[in-house]
């Protein structure tokens, strides 16, 4: 072997001691097996991916905490709404039991007032920057009140209908917001129920109002056709248009002879040619206003007139309204929200407000308005009818309270069900960042060893070495 190839082969081999010592050196002070990829390709590669694994873990235990955290300002709320919806259910049943005074129910009313402006406040309440009732919306808060003065007079859903998933688990996502009007209103639509006594019945087509509505029936105009009986000439009285009650076809029957009137057979009312508006009731006591003094003189024997009266019907409070056809169905626009209220006419008989209940459509807050409002007599409805109206918007109530308990376990459920996912994911991070300490730790007295042997062998060869670079030609010669 040459001297060249023996210089190369010495300096080789130091360098690669000297290599291995300071890996063992590094080893030691850092307490690592593998500080750099070169060090052990294959468990290097193993430990990214341990590392990548905890990362995306730590993401998924983020997302676990900030949904934990909506859901738990949510089922807080829920819960204070459910309590004050106890309390005005209790409020109502009073209310309702017919020995309440008008100045008592107005009272109560206030009450009412007092727990509506509660939940929209809770509801509308913000957390963090999000609100938990507006879907994906979060950053809209869920309702939009209109005021009339200090009142609440109507609640409009703003939210989203879309709830906002997170992902907190590989193929898992969870919201933590809630659609506010799933929770709040209800979406299982019943046949409209007529509780007045104006004879409007349910039309034949779909209607889409919610919840209650009022159906106001009002008086158009009295028209008069004689049927039968000698020739004479009868009119309206000059209360007609505005006090008349009857709507639809009635009989007018006249005995010239007794000089008395009666109303589809009702009680004989006399009359005199002086009477320019008299008042003619039936047995039901819907009545009609005439003028007799037109009254053909010289008449005599049994008259009969036909009576048709019109009418006009609204559901938003006269603000628009249509003419009644008495047909099997026509559609009642709210001209508020477009909504429509499909309406039989052909048995009116009287002009009336007519309460109309929409079986599974009650939202909450749409609920304490209209209970508020009978409360304080804004409906024209009799005391009796007011007691009994009290009673169906007790049963609103309970329909929308069953909503909220239903949320409340909703989130409850959901919270508790991403704890177990919250621990499942902690003990699979901890697993992970053990593994991969186990491949990147260092055996401190394994490599202590390794160090020892790998530094008697430098220092050997570091002795052989320099001999052999003092060796010279005069040590070949001898």
């Amino acid at each position: 072997m040459s001297w060249g190839a023996i210089f190369s082969n010495t300096v080789t081999a130091i360098q690669r001691q000297t290599d291995a010592l300071t890996r063992l050196q590094e080893q030691v002070s850092s307490g690592n097996r593998i500080n750099r990829p070169s060090d052990d390709p294959v468990d290097a590669s193993r430990i990214m991916n341990l590392l990548g694994q905890d990362q995306t873990l730590d993401s998924y235990l983020k997302n676990i905490s900030t949904v934990t955290t909506d859901l738990d300002q949510g089922a807080t709320t829920l819960q204070h709404i459910s309590d004050l919806l106890t309390n005005a259910k209790g409020l109502l049943t009073q209310a309702a039991s017919g020995t309440y005074s008008t100045t008592q129910r107005e009272l109560v009313g206030e009450q009412i007032n007092e727990i509506l402006e509660e939940v929209v406040a809770s509801i509308n309440q913000e957390s963090l920057g999000r609100y938990v009732f507006s879907g994906a919306s979060n950053t809209t808060a869920p309702y939009l009140v209109e005021r009339s003065g200090d009142r609440i007079v109507s609640a409009t859903y703003q939210g989203s209908y879309q709830k906002m998933p997170v992902p907190v688990a590989p193929g898992v996502a969870q919201s933590g917001v809630s659609v506010g009007a799933e929770i709040f209103g209800c979406d299982e639509r019943r046949s409209p129920t007529f509780l007045g006594s104006t004879g409007a019945a349910g039309g034949s087509g779909t209607s889409s109002v919610r919840g209650d509505a009022w159906l106001s029936i009002t008086h158009e105009e009295t028209t008069l056709t004689q049927t039968s009986g000698m020739p004479t000439t009868l009119a309206v009285g000059a209360s007609s248009a505005s006090l008349d009650t009857i709507l639809g076809d009635h009989t007018v029957s006249i005995d010239a002879d007794a000089q008395t009137v009666r109303l589809d057979g009702g009680p004989a009312v006399s009359y005199t040619a002086l009477d320019t508006d008299l008042k003619v009731s039936n047995a039901d006591g819907d009545c009609v206003y005439l003028d007799m003094s037109q009254l053909t003189a010289g008449i005599s024997g049994l008259v009969e007139v036909a009576v048709h009266a019109s009418a006009r019907l609204s559901i938003d409070d006269g603000q628009s309204s249509i003419l009644a056809t008495f047909q099997d169905n026509q559609m009642v626009t709210d001209s508020r929200d477009g909504r429509v209220l499909c309406v039989n006419t052909t048995g009116l008989t009287r002009v009336g407000v007519e309460a109309v209940r929409v079986g599974g459509t009650y939202d909450l807050l749409g609920t304490l308005i209209r209970a508020r409002d009978l409360l304080n007599g804004n409906q024209d409805t009799g005391d009796s009818d007011v007691s009994s109206l009290l009673i169906e918007e007790t049963q609103s109530l309970e329909e929308v309270m069953s909503g909220v308990m239903g949320g409340l376990t909703s989130l409850g459920a959901r919270a508790q069900g991403l704890e177990n996912l919250r621990q499942s994911i902690t003990s699979i991070q901890g697993n992970a960042k053990d593994r991969a300490s186990e491949l990147q730790g260092a055996d401190i007295a394994t490599i202590a060893a390794e160090l020892a042997r790998v530094q008697t062998f430098y220092e050997m060869i570091l002795t052989s070495s320099s001999k052999i670079m003092n060796m010279s030609l005069l040590d070949y010669l001898r």
